[in-house]
């Protein structure tokens, strides 16, 4: 027996304090303990509280003395007995919808478009091949995807073809086809291009349209020759009698030619229609600096005033005149006169005066005036006299204003000004503009001793700072309500009214009303919708039905379809109206080679010699004809034939006679030696057969052994 004072107990047993724990062993390897003082307990944990795999721990440290569960990650509790929220946390990305809690585990359930165990992974949808159709690329996005269309393409995929026909952009009646990716437009005569919106020039496809030098002028659907003025005629082509109109003048004679006429003039008169008088003025018939004046049929001269006469060939007698002024004394000369002046004037007509201001009589910026026999001088205010010599006392008009004083000086004068105003004469009133009393924009004008304020329309008062409340001359029109503001005003129109002042109605082609392509003309209180061709009512709503004049030609059934119609044309035509055969030729029935000629309603195909055939689609046997020669065996081929020669011929046709020589078929020395249609070997005189190819057997055949032997030798 072993006794242990203050020892540890067994580990299901816990003791106080100073227990003496008396530990008995047996040969069964078993102990039992026994407290002497206290009580003996089973340890907290031996009861294994801890549930789901937790590990307990004891506390015997603690009153009254308990236990504490570790708990696997997958469990939470006391005793571990509730099972972990793993979503608690909040371990989703936020490109998650829902977290769904597992077995010490959890699920994230992810919003489209994105992967990964935390939804954290964007899916690039544009690595799968093929995602955008009809040639869209993909752009890929967080969490989802972008097509960019090509052109003629829509839809979340570019899988939906824009039907461009639905905008009508098919011009001047054209039909517009539906393509993918794009339209197509079946142009009304006369109209060409992507959208039938070009006129066919007719002058551009032919420079022999118009005759006679005629310009061709295209016109809207048709064409026009503008004609020269010889010729007439929708082409030009007929010739224009210039006669019938009378063209030459002053009793000419006219005569008609092929593009032009000739007129034979009278006597006296020249030129394309007889219109030009012949001019004798060219003879220069005129003396002495004499103007010719050519007129019809004959001239007059207009002479100088110093000659006169039918040819200005005598002397005018000037002194007639009188020209001589101020008592000159007129001579008459050849061609000319002279005039005699008195001593107070001068010139050829003693018109002209004696300037005595030449000599500047006048002093002190006195002007000189002259005067017919004299001059006097016009002086400045500061001087008078005869001669401006004299200082003027200006003082003694009192020239300074408002009380100024006058002290007169030399030439002039000095004026000192009352306090209050200024000035040379005093005559200015203090500016008290200048230092701007006038407020919102307001004009400054200066009085004597004051000033006044002229206000802009919005303000009033004295110095402009009242406000005008423009709403009491009702400026809005219409029912529009008026609302005052500093320095202006607002008007609230109604709705069916806008503009500054309600004036202007409202433009109900603003909100394109008019539909499928009809234009809007906006009237007062209304508006009107001009519709295309196509469609008719009040908005362009109601479609035209185009097959009640009957378009479709050469037996075609009309269609009428919303904005357009379309015909249905027998098989022998085609076109937008059925107007245009069918050029079978387009589609190249012919086969093989063969050449298409179309025909109305029908076409014809030119074979080459190997096919035959409404379409050249039969081949022709050449065997028939037996071109392989020397027993050579055709075999017809699609197009061609071919001939299988015997062994001793060759050739195309077996024409050609082999030289079997050149494949050394003798043997054994044998000598080759070609024939037609075969070879023949000479062998030496031991061997023998077609090639040279036996031995002479003497040993099985002596007797020919011997024969050859006795031929040898």
């Amino acid at each position: 027996m072993t006794v242990c004072p203050d020892t540890t107990a067994p580990s299901n047993l816990m003791s106080t304090t100073k227990t003496l724990v008396i530990v008995f062993e047996s040969s069964q390897d078993t102990s039992l303990v026994f407290s002497i003082q206290g009580t003996a307990r089973v340890l907290p944990c031996s009861s294994s509280p801890c549930l789901s795999g937790g590990s307990c721990s004891d506390k015997l440290q603690l009153t009254p003395p308990t236990y504490q569960c570790t708990c696997t990650s997958a469990y939470v509790g006391t005793q571990c007995e509730t099972e972990a929220d793993e979503c608690a946390s909040n371990p989703c990305s936020t490109h998650a919808q829902q977290c769904i809690d597992q077995l010490d585990s959890f699920e994230c359930v992810c919003s489209s478009g994105f992967t990964g165990v935390l939804c954290e992974t964007d899916i690039n949808e544009c690595s799968s091949p093929d995602v955008c159709f009809n040639g869209g690329v993909c752009i890929n996005s967080e969490g989802s995807f972008e097509c960019q269309c090509a052109v003629g393409f829509i839809g979340q995929f570019c899988e939906t073809d824009i039907n461009e026909c639905d905008e009508n952009p098919c011009q001047n009646g054209g039909s517009c086809t539906n393509e993918a990716g794009g339209f197509s437009c079946d142009c009304f005569p006369g109209y060409e291009g992507a959208t039938c919106a070009q006129d066919t020039n007719e002058c551009l496809q032919s420079n022999t349209l118009c005759q006679n030098g005629g310009q061709c002028v295209n016109s809207e659907g048709s064409y026009r020759c503008e004609c020269l003025a010889t010729y007439s005629g929708q082409h030009c082509q007929e010739d224009v009698d210039e006669c019938a109109a009378n063209p030459c003048g002053n009793e000419g004679t006219c005569s008609n030619t092929f593009g032009s006429y000739l007129c034979s003039c009278a006597d006296g008169f020249e030129g394309l229609n007889c219109e030009r008088d012949v001019n004798e003025c060219t003879l220069s018939p005129c003396l002495n600096w004499g103007t010719c004046v050519n007129t019809p049929g004959s001239y007059h001269c207009s002479c100088s005033e110093a000659y006169t006469g039918e040819f200005c060939n005598e002397d005018a007698d000037e002194c007639e005149n009188e020209p001589c002024l101020n008592g000159g004394t007129c001579t008459n000369t050849i061609g000319s006169y002279r005039c005699e002046c008195p001593s107070s004037s001068t010139g050829k007509n003693c018109e002209v005066d004696v300037n005595e201001c030449l000599n500047s009589p006048c002093q002190n910026g006195g002007s000189c005036v002259d005067i017919v026999g004299s001059y006097y001088c016009s002086c400045t205010s500061y001087y008078t006299g005869q001669h401006c010599d004299v200082d003027v006392q200006e003082c003694e008009t009192d020239p300074c204003l408002n009380g100024g004083t006058c002290s007169n000086t030399v030439g002039s004068y000095h004026c000192q000004c009352m306090p209050g105003y200024e000035g040379r004469t005093c005559e200015l009133d203090r500016n008290e503009c200048e230092n701007d009393p006038c407020r919102n924009g307001g004009s400054c004008t200066n009085t004597v001793g004051s000033y006044t304020c002229t206000c802009p329309p919005s303000y009033f008062g004295y110095n402009c700072a009242d406000d005008v409340d423009e709403c009491d001359a009702d400026p809005c029109s219409n029912g529009g309500t008026c609302t005052n503001l500093v320095g202006s005003y607002r008007c609230g129109c109604t709705a069916a009214y806008t503009g500054q002042h309600c004036e202007d109605d409202v433009d109900e082609c603003q909100s394109l009303p008019c539909k499928f392509g009809g234009t809007c003309t906006n009237t007062f209180g209304s508006y009107v919708c001009q519709c295309i061709p196509s469609f008719t009512g009040q908005d362009c709503e109601v479609d035209t039905d185009e097959c009640t004049t009957d378009p479709c030609l050469n037996g075609g059934t009309c269609s009428n379809s919303f904005g357009s119609y379309a015909c249905t044309c027998t098989s022998f035509y085609t076109g937008r109206h059925c107007a245009e055969d069918v050029d079978e030729c387009e589609t190249n029935p012919c086969l093989n080679g063969g050449t298409c000629s179309n025909s109305i309603g029908s076409y014809h195909c030119q074979c080459t010699q190997r096919f035959g055939g409404p379409n050249c689609g039969a081949d022709v046997d050449e065997c028939e004809i037996n071109p392989c020669m020397n027993e050579g065996t055709c075999s017809n081929f699609h197009g061609t034939y071919q001939c299988e020669c015997r062994g001793l011929f060759a050739g195309p046709h077996c024409e050609e006679d082999v030289d079997e020589c050149l494949g050394n078929p003798c043997h054994n020395g044998g000598t080759c030696r070609n024939s037609y249609g075969g070879f023949v070997c000479t062998c030496p005189d031991t061997l023998t057969g077609p090639t040279c190819e036996n031995g002479l057997d003497v040993l099985c055949c002596p007797e020919i052994w011997n024969t050859f032997l006795m031929k040898r030798f």
